[in-house]
């Protein structure tokens, strides 16, 4: 799972992170329509993620933070304000070089997996770099399942990586869905509800995963969660409430996040 370390650091906590983010999002606002009224789900958020920063997004449902966390990954576009990684306008870009962007340098992990049933484990973990066509993607496949399997052995299935979805666990589909988010080595990997399907051993199994990618590599880390006890170990907890951030606290550390690790 390594990477070279990546300059910049985690925020102290508080303060929305560096004012100089590589991850920003920047008067986002986000609306539906549903029929004649106008859904406001996001009412002009600002936030700052820096690098090598674990930032958790708490508030309850309906709060807005499933969609913020799709609009930092670029996977849904905002009805106003702006996304910048690395000071580019990311919903600026045209769609083919957003897409691009989107799988080099964005992870994602979902409470729900979505693991393609037809395709075993190592497949389903290929998936992210397998995006090109013809020759030069069957030139890459011995890289990529070389690199799957490395990946899968990180999260403790190297004997399981031609299974099918349907005969893991649910925790074990989460760790293979969480290895398929590494395979392109991304930038920042964000979690929606990481844990949120799993029993408490299953879920202790994917945090442990986490947080090694967060001490061992520097992984910027957003995750959304409504466990108050994984939140507290983020070194940020911002508030979403009613689409507005109404908050902002310090978490753990990383030393604490090592101790639940080695617990």
């Amino acid at each position: 799972m390594s990477r070279p370390a990546r300059s910049g650091g985690a925020a102290s906590g508080g303060g929305g992170g560096d004012a100089s983010g590589f991850l920003r999002a920047v008067g986002v606002t986000r609306e539906y329509r549903d029929g004649e009224r106008t859904l406001r789900v996001l009412k002009g958020i600002d936030l700052c993620i820096s690098r090598g920063e674990v930032v958790a997004v708490v508030g309850p449902s309906g709060a807005g933070k499933s969609t913020l966390l799709h609009i930092l990954g670029a996977l849904d576009r905002p009805t106003g304000g702006q996304v910048l990684l690395d000071d580019v306008s990311v919903y600026s870009l045209p769609d083919r070089a957003r897409a691009r962007m989107r799988c080099e340098r964005v992870g994602f992990v979902f409470q729900m997996y979505h693991l393609m049933p037809e395709f075993s484990a190592l497949e389903n973990v290929m998936l992210p770099a397998m995006v090109d066509s013809g020759a030069r993607a069957a030139a890459r496949a011995g890289a990529c399942g070389r690199r799957a399997g490395a990946l899968l052995t990180d999260v403790g299935l190297a004997e399981r990586s031609h299974h099918r979805p349907s005969t893991l666990s649910g925790g074990e589909q989460q760790r293979v869905a969480i290895a398929r988010a590494l395979m392109n080595n991304p930038e920042v990997l964000i979690a929606d509800e990481p844990t949120g399907n799993l029993d408490e051993v299953a879920g202790a199994e994917v945090l442990s995963i986490l947080w090694r990618l967060n001490e061992g590599s520097g992984q910027t880390i957003i995750l959304a969660t409504h466990d108050r006890e994984l939140a507290e170990l983020a070194d940020r907890v911002v508030v979403l409430q009613d689409g507005a951030v109404t908050g902002e606290r310090a978490g753990g550390s990383a030393s604490e996040r090592r101790g639940y690790v080695n617990t």
